[in-house]
């Protein structure tokens, strides 16, 4: 008896969830995206002409600038670090040349003075 009640509301189920209209919209649906991904698959490997794979982010031009920006003042903030590193190291050293840790501090000096330029200049 339980069986033949499931079996009835299964069956309920069925008919109230294949309504024509929504089944046909999810078959065109899923029909243009497999043809979008064979189109794709067939650019990417050669086959048919077009643009191939192609990746674009949307606001990606204002953030180039920024990435370069941050990017060039990161690399002299750690030349500037590593040279005021060497001018105290070859100071403090005991058999080094004084003219060692001029060069290091003045290379320190400026290197932070480029830095700081810059900084002030995109302001």
């Amino acid at each position: 008896m339980a069986g033949s009640f499931y079996l009835r509301q299964l069956a309920g189920r069925l008919r109230t969830a294949a309504d024509p209209g929504h089944l046909f919209y999810e078959s065109q649906k899923l029909r243009a995206r497999a043809v979008r991904l064979l189109e794709g698959l067939e650019r990417t490997l050669g086959v048919r002409g077009g643009t191939g794979l192609q990746v674009d982010f949307r606001g990606a031009q204002d953030l180039t600038p920024a990435i370069r920006l941050a990017g060039r003042r990161i690399a002299i903030g750690l030349a500037a670090a590593t040279a005021i590193v060497a001018t105290a190291v070859t100071a403090s050293a005991a058999r080094s040349a004084v003219w060692v840790a001029v060069v290091f501090g003045i290379a320190a000096a400026l290197l932070t003075g480029g830095l700081l330029i810059d900084v002030l200049r995109h302001r």
